[in-house]
């Protein structure tokens, strides 16, 4: 091998290790998806959620501070809005006809910002579905 052809070889050999040290070590970090595993208390503090994200799905619980039973709660994360139901029995819908059985219970719909979320817990099976409250919820943990 001559000089002249060692030497290409060499600058090539370098301009490649150069190229793939490059693309690995100067590269910025992708941000990470956004989660809502942790533990969230209401901002007038009459309740917590401990949640446990895995992909969309959300397990977790419903904690009163009021000393109430705490529920489990299983629900859904996906583009910023967390949302789960609580059924808690059902009831006959006489006036329809044939007649029909609803779920009757409560539920939850907030929008995640960071370590905030924001929303309405509701009522389901209501003739009139209404609101019970506006809520927001704050992260008090940072185990994410």
């Amino acid at each position: 091998m001559s000089a002249s052809t060692f030497r290409a070889v060499c600058v090539m050999a370098l301009l490649v290790g150069a190229g793939s040290l490059g693309s690995c070590g100067g590269s910025p970090t992708a941000p990470s998806a956004p989660s809502v595993t942790g533990t969230w208390v209401s901002s007038d503090r009459t309740f917590t959620w401990i949640l446990a994200q895995s992909g969309t799905t959300v397990t977790g619980t419903h904690v009163p501070t009021d000393e109430g039973p705490a529920v489990a709660i299983s629900g859904a994360f996906a583009g910023g809005e967390f949302s789960f139901r609580v059924i808690t029995g059902e009831r006959v819908v006489s006036f329809l006809d044939p007649p029909e059985v609803v779920e009757v219970g409560w539920g939850a719909r907030v929008d995640v910002s960071g370590d905030q979320m924001t929303g309405s817990i509701s009522s389901i099976g209501s003739p009139f579905r209404y609101s019970f409250r506006d809520i927001t919820m704050r992260r008090v943990d940072t185990s994410r």
